[in-house]
């Protein structure tokens, strides 16, 4: 006997020959292919294209060989027997597939639960991930802050180093900063000394100053031209010690004359008194004249002191 080919899917999945399709508890649809059940149902077509192949052979033969009524019976009976074994093939087929169904239905249950499981192992697993991210994250965040404070450190040390060089400096400076105030204490005492010898020397020089301003002012030297102070004044002095010795003299002149017109009267010759010393006299012989003089002259500047101080103003003409 010869079989039918079974169709074949050209892209190499399952055809509605060799794919079961089953209902699931939940109401959806869904399709088996596994193996076991491609092989079985392909048993059960494999049988049932050989009965109809059969009793359509049988078919043509008795109708070429004109068979009467009675044998077209009997291969109706036989082909009717043929499909109740068909069915009741068909009936344990059923039975066989629903228990692969059946078996399918737990698989697939078993698959789900496993899927469940692989699901609720990826959301750990994806929860493992994350903590450990975030467990990496942290190591990251601790690793800088552990720079930071190693970089905080190297700082404070840097300005716990710059601190002591300047405590030393500080130090230093203010060991410098002492002996200099001690020796400006000392120039400062020396100072005082010398403003003490000053003050004294000030004082002497206000005295000597005033002093000299009384002197000049005694010896009535007057201001010179174009200057204010005292010193142009002092520098004056000798001219004036000049003209009061002149004026000294001619004042003794003058109360020598007035004395001697006491004791002479008209008799005195004041004009020829005026024209000097008398001619003829030697010098040994002046000089004997002085000394006969000089007691005298002595005694009548005595006398006269009174006149001359202060010298009152020469007559005038009128």
């Amino acid at each position: 006997s010869t079989t039918h080919p079974q169709p074949q899917s050209t892209s190499g999945a399952p055809t509605d020959v060799d794919v079961l399709r089953v209902q699931g508890p939940d109401g959806q649809e869904r399709v088996l292919n596994e193996p076991a059940e491609r092989q079985l149902w392909g048993v059960l077509n494999q049988n049932q294209g050989q009965a109809i192949y059969a009793l359509e052979t049988a078919l043509r033969a008795i109708k070429a060989m004109g068979a009467p009524t009675q044998e077209l019976f009997k291969l109706s009976r036989a082909k009717s027997n043929c499909i109740r074994f068909q069915e009741s093939e068909r009936v344990r087929l059923d039975e066989e597939g629903q228990a692969v169904v059946e078996q399918a239905t737990q698989a697939m249950r078993e698959a789900d639960q496993a899927k469940l499981a692989l699901a609720g192992a990826e959301e750990r697993a994806t929860a493992a991930e994350k903590r450990a991210e975030e467990a990496e994250r942290r190591a990251e965040a601790a690793e800088k802050k552990a720079e930071k404070a190693e970089e905080d450190a190297a700082k404070a040390r840097e300005v716990a180093d710059s601190e002591r060089v300047l405590r030393r400096t500080s130090s230093e400076l203010v060991s410098q900063l002492t002996a200099r105030v001690a020796g400006l204490e000392k120039e400062v005492d020396a100072l005082k000394a010398d403003l003490e010898v000053a003050r004294g020397e000030n004082t002497q020089l206000e005295r000597l100053r005033i002093g000299a301003e009384l002197l000049v002012n005694e010896l009535q030297v007057p201001q010179p031209d174009g200057t204010t102070t005292l010193e142009a004044r002092l520098l004056s002095i000798s001219n004036r010690f000049g003209a009061l010795r002149r004026e000294s003299f001619e004042a003794g002149v003058f109360w020598t004359l007035v004395m001697e017109q006491t004791h002479y009267g008209d008799s005195l010759d004041l004009q020829g008194l005026s024209l000097g010393m008398v001619p003829g006299f030697s010098d040994e012989e002046m000089e004997e004249l002085k000394k006969k003089a000089a007691p005298v002259a002595a005694t009548l500047a005595g006398l006269l002191a009174s006149f001359a101080f202060p010298l009152p103003s020469p007559p005038s003409d009128e």
